[in-house]
């Protein structure tokens, strides 16, 4: 009695295991992956952006944690053959070969990684130049028994992206900060030296015109301040009232901030005029100084942008042609377009 009820439960423990693991490869039979390892790359069964499958790829775990070379500023995925869809050349640089790299400026640090019943994976978001942003999903490669990644390794690879994306959108934000303010500082001195180029009465004219500007630009600051101020204080007011005034002195302020600039480069050189009366060749030494300095500054920042999004090299070019054409408009525009 006792043996066949021990049968018994063998045989309905034998079924269970059987059917649970019918099911899980069932459930799976699409989604099974390469397998892979921490070293050499996990292939992974299928990459989802904005819920669209692109495909079977590998991903290199080593190198997402520990960047080196030509992985330092984006993820490589290697496709087994041809996306199945379109979404990743949206998102990322097509490298050849299947081979597409995604940079981590263009990830957004929300990446998890989730353990559920069945494929693990790594979930969050991507982004594309313009902004628009996509669900973005890494199915791992699922084993039947055992695993080939497991929770710490997964944990560790969303982690690192999450590192990566903080750190090179960060790098990209200070590169166009340093563009904007060294590119007043080069406006200005630029402006100066063609000025005092012509005689000191037309640099004395500049200096005077632009101390003017400053004086204007306070002026309306301070009166859109006391009517910002007014404007909450009154219970009645339209919320739109206070928004537009909110943002009109939003405006001014970095048109403040902007001048200020140029009117710290203008004052260093306005301090070397009084000291330097009858001397213009000295002041042309100095702002050709500033306008050299500022220019090597600006350079590099440059170089920095090319490396961080490789896939704007057209725009970062241009914008700097544009920079140094001191065409104001069109540097914005075209910095602009390398989306952080």
């Amino acid at each position: 009695m006792k043996f066949t009820t021990l049968r018994f439960i063998a045989v309905i423990m034998t079924i269970t295991i059987s059917f649970t693991s019918a099911n899980k490869l069932s459930a799976s039979a699409l989604t099974l992956g390469g397998g892979g390892n921490w070293n050499d790359g996990y292939l992974c069964p299928q990459i989802f952006i904005n819920n669209k499958d692109q495909g079977e790829a590998k991903i290199f775990a080593k190198e997402i944690t520990q960047p080196n070379g030509e992985n330092t500023y984006g993820m490589t995925f290697a496709f087994s053959q041809a996306p199945k869809d379109d979404m990743i050349k949206k998102v990322g640089l097509d490298l050849g070969s299947n081979k597409f790299r995604i940079a981590y400026r263009k990830m957004l640090n929300n990446f998890k990684y989730v353990n559920p019943w069945g494929n693990k994976y790594i979930e969050g978001t991507v982004q594309d130049e313009a902004g628009v942003q996509y669900p973005f999903k890494i199915l791992l490669p699922y084993k039947t028994f055992g695993w080939y990644i497991n929770d710490t390794e997964g944990n560790k690879i969303a982690a690192s992206m999450n590192s990566h994306s903080t750190l090179r959108t960060s790098s990209v934000v200070s590169s166009k900060y340093t563009l904007r303010t060294n590119y007043q500082s080069y406006f200005d001195a630029k402006k100066s030296f063609d000025a005092i180029s012509k005689n000191k009465k037309a640099y004395e004219d500049h200096v005077n015109a632009k101390k003017a500007k400053l004086t204007e630009l306070s002026g309306q600051i301070e009166g859109l301040k006391t009517k910002a101020v007014e404007a909450g204080k009154n219970e009645n007011n339209k919320r739109i009232e206070l928004l537009e005034a909110q943002a009109i002195l939003d405006d001014l302020l970095k048109k403040e901030t902007s001048i200020a600039g140029e009117m710290t480069a203008i004052n260093e050189s306005t301090e070397s005029l009084k000291k330097e009366k009858d001397d213009v060749t000295k002041i042309k030494e100095q702002l050709t100084k500033i306008v050299e300095d500022t220019k090597t500054a600006i350079n590099a920042e440059y170089v920095k942008l090319v490396k961080y999004a490789p896939q704007r090299t057209a725009d970062i070019n241009q914008s700097k042609t544009d920079l140094f054409a001191e065409n104001k408009d069109g540097y914005i525009s075209n910095l602009n377009k390398v989306y952080s």
